[in-house]
């Protein structure tokens, strides 16, 4: 057979290739062999560029037979570009409604197997809370009625989210009821006791003691205690010093400047100091 007859044998059963899946692949085979024979008749070598650039009188050059395989697949694809024979709409379709299928399938096994441990930790863990005695706030009050509901609600919601699952009732309890003292403190204070002077004395005293803890205190302290006495007692001689001043000027005034009060000032001054009777009284003065 000739080498152009083959030629044409390929690009007619390119042309067909849209027609039935059995006829496209006896064509395909045929295409096969009909390349072999090609490559036989070519002298089973291997296209190159040197090949391909020199075309031989007794051989189809490279670049020849890839265009007319080219053009034969370029007419195939202009007469059917739908793919009307296995990428048609209706199959697109099909494989991804069979893709989402499986997806949901597998989702959904995995989703009811998280459910499932979901449920298991869960369980697990309301076992636990009813032992320690904090599931529920009837379980609460049992063991806590001396507190109002609210503050039952409130410990039971602390125990929940901060006690480990695995914590003894016991320590629960007594943790929880601390909560319970403290949370009751501040929703009922206590009334304050009624005020006395024993009251008002003791928080002076704690006043003072705190006051002394600080030493730059105590220094301005003392500071102001010295500056105090200072000006006490110079108040206090100032005015014993114009008492004096004020004797002697009355005393210069009526009893110096005067002759007949200063002889009788003199009598007067001698028989006090002469006689045992004033000795005695100056003494007793002292």
């Amino acid at each position: 057979m000739a080498k152009n007859e083959l030629l044409e044998n390929i690009l007619d059963d390119l042309s067909v290739l849209k027609e039935k899946d059995e006829a496209r692949d006896q064509r395909l085979d045929r295409i096969e062999a009909a390349l072999g024979e090609l490559v036989k008749a070519a002298g089973s070598t291997q296209p190159t560029t040197s090949t391909t650039q020199a075309e031989s009188t007794n051989s189809i050059s490279y670049d020849a037979l890839k265009g007319a395989i080219r053009d034969g697949m370029t007419e195939y694809h202009e007469t059917n570009p739908k793919h009307t024979d296995f990428l048609t709409e209706e199959n697109i379709r099909k494989l991804h409604y069979v893709i989402n299928k499986a997806d949901g399938e597998w989702l959904k096994k995995h989703w009811a197997k998280q459910d499932e441990e979901a449920k298991k930790k869960h369980d697990l863990l309301a076992g636990k809370r009813t032992v320690q005695g904090i599931q529920t706030i009837p379980m609460v009050a049992e063991w806590a009625s001396e507190y109002s509901p609210e503050i039952q609600r409130t410990i039971r919601f602390i125990g929940l989210k901060t006690l480990d699952e695995d914590e003894p009732a016991e320590t629960a309890h007594a943790i929880l009821k601390v909560w319970g003292d403290a949370l009751s403190r501040i929703t009922a204070p206590p009334p304050p006791e009624p005020p006395s002077l024993m009251a008002w004395l003791k928080y002076k005293w704690q006043q003072v003691k705190v006051f002394l803890r600080n030493r730059r205190a105590i220094s301005y302290t003392l500071l102001l205690i010295g500056g105090l006495t200072a000006m006490i007692c110079l108040s206090l001689y100032q005015s014993a010093v114009m008492d004096l001043d004020r004797t002697n000027r009355i005393f210069y005034r009526y009893v110096i400047k005067n002759t007949n009060a200063t002889k009788d000032y003199h009598e007067l001054d001698s028989l006090i100091h002469t006689k045992d009777f004033f000795k005695t009284y100056r003494t007793l003065d002292n």
